[in-house]
Order: C-alpha cells, then structure tokens, then sequence
C-alpha cells in the first residue's frame, strides 16, 4: 500500500470536526485517498452519568446522533468525488485504543489526526487521545494542530494538503530501514520540493559520526532523485531545537519512534512529546513498529 492510498480520520464530532473533514477533502484530491470517517464514545463518560439517568438510553443517544454525523460528513466528502466509508463500529473504549484498532482493521494507511494545541483563553493543554495514541499507533500519524477558540466559535488549523512540499525528517541512530523508505516514497507521491535530512549531535557523539549518520540516509533518498539538504544542530535542547529548525524553514516535521530506549529517549520520551505538544508545523510520526515490519 502507498502512503496516503487509505486514511483513517477519527473525528471527536466537536466544531473541529468539520476543519478536520475539509482537511481531508483537500488531501483526498490531491493525493486521491480513501477516507475512513471513525468515531468512539470514550468509555470514561459511563463513570460520570449520574444517578436516575439510563447509560444505556444515554448511550443509544449518542451513538445515534453519531452516525447521523458520521453519514453526513461521508455524503459532503462524496460529493466532492472522493471515495469515502463510515466504519461500521461506534466502539465505546478509550479513544486511543479504539483508533489504534480500527486502523488495523480497515488496513489504514495513516491516520489522519487534529491535535489541540494552547487554548488561548485558558492556556491548557488539551488533545490527550492524540499523545496517548503515538505511544501505540501501529501505522504513520498526520498530525495537524488547530487553535480552537471556543468562545468565538473560531477553529484554525496549521497545514493544508501541501503539507509534504517540504519537510525535515529528524533522524537519530536507531533511524530505520522502513522509516527511511515510507519517506521516500511519500516524497515521491507528494513532489516534495525540498528534503532536509536533520541530526542533532548528542554529547557522547563525534562530529564523525553525526556526518556518517546524515550520510547514510542523505544517500539512500538523494539515489530515489529527490532533492536533499543535510542540517546538524548543536547545543541544546532536542526537541526545541528541532521545532524552531522546522519552523524556520516552514516545512513539516517527520520524526520516528523507535523501540531503544537506553539512548535518552531520543524519540521516545521527552522529545517526541515536546515535538507533539509544541510544534505548529504538521508532524508525521513514523510508528514503533510499522505493520510491514
């Protein structure tokens, strides 16, 4: 499967949801996908019906007026000419977890993804099934931000369907095989303009071996014809650092999850958390362990 062949779009049924299926109408023609419209009712909510209420009534509810939105957003997206289906659950579980497996279960080729990011009338961060679902995804995330401004009903989101015409794809040591592909051949599909292949040196790392890590994937890409630049930082704090070389380019991050996690959790931890909770510029996050491997 090519990357962008069949997305999954799990939608909250929020106000951003409408941002996030015009969003994946633009992706859609341009790359022609298949979308998956997906929806949970998170599973937490049973613990906070109150007494005299019926969950189940209160759950038949919600599940109803879900599919209802469900099929609506499926009518827009095809009569916009775009291939588009409704998963045929509405799982009751934790948000995470029910994306994760649904993206198996229709062979998702990403998932498509709208984090929220500062709030800008309480300054909270809040998107937490877009962290928690990271830790687990099994396939590629797009993972687009959106500013949300409840009380002038006002949603804005950070990328469009361009959002591959230039990226920085951060690479560390435990850079896989398949990750270096899955980037190749979305720089393919998408005509990516400019690559830039990012290392941040650690400490314990020589300026040798930082140039022989870039090196290595640097020539696997440029060999696939796509135009690639080499960047190494210095001295400072990884994911800052990573986030402010992105946004100064104004290029996408990809950035990869790896199963080492004696290395200071290069991108497992603290980094890839920061990179999620603070870049503006979309992020591709290449899984733990793609399907293929």
């Amino acid at each position: 499967m090519r990357p962008l062949e069949r997305i999954l779009v799990p939608l909250d049924l929020s106000p951003v949801s409408d941002k996030q299926v015009e969003l994946a109408a633009s992706i859609a023609k341009r790359y022609r996908s298949d979308m998956i419209l997906f929806h949970a009712i998170d599973s937490a909510i049973l613990e906070h019906v109150a007494a005299g209420f019926d969950p189940e009534k209160i759950i038949s509810n919600m599940e109803a007026e879900a599919r209802k939105k469900l099929e609506a957003y499926r009518e827009k997206l095809e009569s916009e000419g775009i291939n588009a289906e409704v998963y045929e659950e509405i799982p009751i579980a934790d948000p995470a977890i029910a994306i994760n497996e649904a993206s198996s279960r229709v062979s998702a080729s990403e998932i498509l993804l709208l984090k929220k990011g500062w709030h800008v009338k309480r300054f909270t961060l809040i998107g937490g099934t877009a962290v928690e679902l990271v830790k687990i995804a099994k396939i590629p995330i797009l993972l687009f931000h959106v500013l949300y401004r409840e009380r002038e009903s006002s949603v804005e989101v950070h990328g469009g369907p361009d959002f591959a015409k230039k990226i920085v794809m951060a690479v560390d040591r435990n850079t896989t095989e398949n990750f270096i592909d899955y980037i190749k051949e979305l720089s393919t599909i998408a005509n990516t303009e400019e690559l830039i292949i990012l290392h941040v040196q650690e400490h314990e790392e020589s300026e040798d071996e930082a140039n022989s890590l870039g090196g290595r994937v640097y020539e696997r890409l440029q060999d696939a014809g796509i135009h690639v630049k080499r960047a190494i930082l210095q001295n400072g704090k990884i994911g800052r650092l990573i986030i402010k070389f992105a946004e100064s380019m104004g290029a996408s991050l990809a950035v990869g999850r790896t199963v080492k996690k004696s290395l200071i959790e290069w991108f497992l931890g603290s980094t890839l958390d920061h990179i999620i909770s603070y870049s503006m510029q979309p992020v591709i996050i290449y899984p733990i362990r793609h399907i293929s491997e």
